[in-house]
């Protein structure tokens, strides 16, 4: 499979970011990151490359439920 977007336009967007060098970064579903926005930018540089997260199917996830069920 080939890669998730176009690196450079995406390396061009994380340079952007760079530049503006937030001091805080705010998300919705983590608590507020200072000072990490390099390594945040880092991390963010390799998605391009990554391989797609495929969830399970239907039965796996019906095996999933199961299995939470029975240790209930």
């Amino acid at each position: 499979m080939g890669p998730l977007t176009d690196e450079a336009k995406f390396a061009v967007g994380l340079e952007r970011v760079r530049q503006i060098d937030p001091k805080i970064i705010l998300s919705s579903h983590l608590p507020p990151a200072r000072g990490v926005t390099e390594q945040f930018l880092k991390v963010l540089a390799s998605v391009p490359a990554a391989e797609p997260f495929v969830g399970p199917n239907h039965e796996q996830f019906e095996q999933l439920v199961a299995l939470t069920q029975q240790e209930a």
